[in-house]
Order: C-alpha cells, then structure tokens, then sequence
C-alpha cells in the first residue's frame, strides 16, 4: 500500500515539474510578444527596418536580457529539482514562488521597455530575480537538509551548493547598489554572472588545497 502511494507521489512530483517546465516556455514566448505587436502596427509599415530597430531598441534589450535570465535561471532549476525524487511540501511551495517570479518577468521586462531609466523599474526587475534566486537557493537548503528527498545514488553537490549561496549573494548585492547608486540602472544585473567564475576559482582552491 505505501508503494503504491508513494509512486502515486511521485508521478504527480513529475506532472508538477512538467507543468513547471511549461510555465517556463510560456513566459519565454510572453517576452517577444511586445515586440511583434510594436512591428505589426499599421505606421510600422511604412517605416524602414533600420528606423524600426531603433525604435525598438529598448523593447530588444529588455527581451535580450529577459530571455537569457529565464533560461539560466531554468538551468539552475532544472539542477536541483532533477535531484528530487520524493515530494517535499516545502519544495512545492518554493517551486510555485519561483514560478510566480517567472510569469512576473514579461511584466517586469514590458516596464524596462517603457521605462527603463527608473529607479523604480530596476528595483522591481532586480527583485522579480532575486525572488526566482532565494527560491532556488532554499530548494537547494531544503534537499541538502533532507537527503531521503535525493533520487536513489544522487545529491546535490559542494559546488552547486556554493553557487546557489553566491547567486543570493550577488544578486542581494544587486539590490542595495540599485538602491544605493540609482545611476547604475540594470548593469547591477552583470553582478550575477560572477557566480559562476567564483565558484569555479574556489573549488579550484579547495581541490589543489
């Protein structure tokens, strides 16, 4: 009886985790959609592409960036929930929060479009991230703290350990600058893409230590 409960579970962990994964390619496919609606209007017809892109510069950017932080942080969540084969309340809250923090991106990136040199607008963008990383990093917390949730021969590593614990990091650093020195606007973002690096030169260390 409680084999047959716990692959009733677990089969419904996977269903969560595909639907996961479609939320995701939903909010992909949001982003452009600004965009193919500015090209499709009617004045749009009668202006020339090098104007047009001009024009367009900001919306560009704003899927451009957008684009790149769902799929990495898709990545990452795609690292540790493929650790879990046992569903965990705690996980399905924090995985329902982060996907919340997806399906806010479009949002948060039709605003940058609009109005991309507001303080205002890049404290709300680099929180919808920041809320998509704590999520992924306590996901990481909880498995580490509950090893019976693992897939049978795996667990999570040092190294991505380290790495969900310097994106909190970087990305809380992210904020206070956005606050701090509004001037940066959303280049605090380029913060995040140390946390690779870091990681990468730390474990180093360790391994020839």
């Amino acid at each position: 009886m409680d084999s047959a409960s716990d692959e009733s579970r677990r089969r419904g962990f996977e269903r969560f985790l595909l639907f996961t994964d479609a939320v995701v390619a939903i909010a992909v496919t949001l982003l452009i959609l600004p965009v193919v609606d500015e090209v499709l209007q009617p004045d749009a017809t009668h202006v020339r592409t090098v104007d047009l892109l001009r024009d367009l510069a900001g919306e560009l950017v704003g899927f451009f960036l957008s684009f790149a932080v769902i799929v990495v942080l898709w990545i990452a969540h795609q690292r540790v929930f493929a650790l879990a084969g046992t569903p965990n309340p705690w996980l399905i809250r924090l995985n329902v929060l982060w996907l919340l923090s997806i399906t806010l991106l479009p949002f948060s990136t039709a605003l940058i479009a609009d109005h991309g040199n507001e303080q205002a607008t890049v404290l709300l963008y680099v929180s919808n991230v920041a809320l998509s990383i704590y999520c992924l990093g306590a996901s990481s917390w909880v498995l580490s703290r509950n090893p019976q949730l693992y897939l049978p021969g795996t667990s999570i590593s040092r190294a991505d350990r380290l790495d969900a614990l310097l994106n909190c990091v970087l990305v809380t650093l992210a904020l206070l600058l956005a606050v701090i020195v509004p001037g940066l606007g959303l280049y605090v973002m380029l913060l995040l893409f140390l946390a690779g690096p870091i990681t990468w030169l730390l474990m180093r260390r360790a391994i020839s230590g």
